[in-house]
Formats: C-alpha cells, structure tokens, sequence
C-alpha cells in the first residue's frame, strides 16, 4: 500500500500543480478518482487491522483445517513469526536452559550473507508441532495456498492481507504487546 499510495500521491500533487501553473486547462479524466491516499504506516487505521490474524480468528482457521500437518504449520507460523522454509530448516537447541528454535534459512543482509535468527519456544506443544512439520518438508506453496483455503472457508480471507505472512505481523504483534 505505502509504495502505491506514495506514487499516486505524487502524480495527483503533479498534476494539480500542472492545473494551477496552468499548463492543463482543465482536470485531466480520472484525477478526481483519486481521493483516498492510505498509509500503511498509520495504525489508526481499519484496513491495517485486516493485515493481523487474531487469536480469535487464528482459532477459527485451525478449525476448518483437517489435515494435522498443515495444522502445525500454521501453529508454528502464529506462535513463532516463522517463515515456511524456516520451519523446514530450523531445530531446536537449547542453550542456557532455555530451548530456541534456530533457523538457518532468513532474508540476505545487504552483503548476501545469510543470518540465523533464535525464536524461544514458548510452550511445549510448539515442540510436537515442529517435529510434524520437520518429518514432513511440505513445500511453500503447498503451505500459503492451504493457508489461503482455510481463511477462505473460515470466511475471513481478504486479498493481500490475510496470508500466511499475516502470521509473522501477528506474532510480533503480539510479541510488543
């Protein structure tokens, strides 16, 4: 949205300088359909809200989902922020008492070296979910599109916003809450 919005914002600022300069005449068809300039930045707003899976809603999807793997995948997803192929690639260690899940698989820095990230397990059925999810190495796409099916019969799936990714901005959601 922020990047959309950004450039219509600019060409509507041009084109009504254009008008004032008094280099057009007359509004050019379509400038006036222009109205509403979202930021995806302001939190006040509802459409931001659809971008978050709640736990009520969270429910509902596991709910409609009846194959067990695809079950633990989205729970590792919602409790975790874990990506898909993090969850095929990472393990579980424990250090100083405290066990972590350790992904090897994160977005490249600006060098092209890969970072490993620690998430804590926070509770211990997230240990059984991961080890369904490792023995069975489902695919990305198999994951977002059942992921996809599950918001659409769970009735809550709204293009672009309701994804497997909404997990991760729910669990760090949640995480700063």
């Amino acid at each position: 949205d922020a990047g959309i919005n950004g450039r219509r914002c600019t060409v509507r600022s041009f084109f009504n300088w254009c008008i004032d300069m008094e280099y057009f005449d007359k509004a050019l068809k379509g400038l006036d359909r222009i109205t509403q300039i979202r930021y995806a930045c302001d939190e006040n707003r509802e459409y931001n809200r659809h971008k978050i899976i709640t736990l009520d809603e969270f429910k509902k999807i596991l709910s409609k989902v009846t194959d067990d793997v695809m079950r633990s995948y989205f729970k590792i997803a919602f409790y975790t922020g874990m990506r898909s192929l993090e969850v095929n690639s990472s393990e579980v260690i424990t250090e100083n008492g405290i066990m972590f899940f350790k992904t090897n698989i994160t977005k490249k820095d600006g060098k092209g070296v890969m970072k490993t990230r620690y998430i804590p397990v926070d509770f211990k059925q997230l240990l059984v979910d991961h080890a369904v999810c490792a023995a069975a190495q489902y695919k990305k796409g198999r994951v977002s599109k059942a992921f996809r099916q599950a918001c659409k019969v769970a009735e809550l799936w709204i293009p672009y916003n309701k994804c497997l990714h909404s997990n991760r901005r729910s669990w760090i959601s949640y995480k700063l809450k």
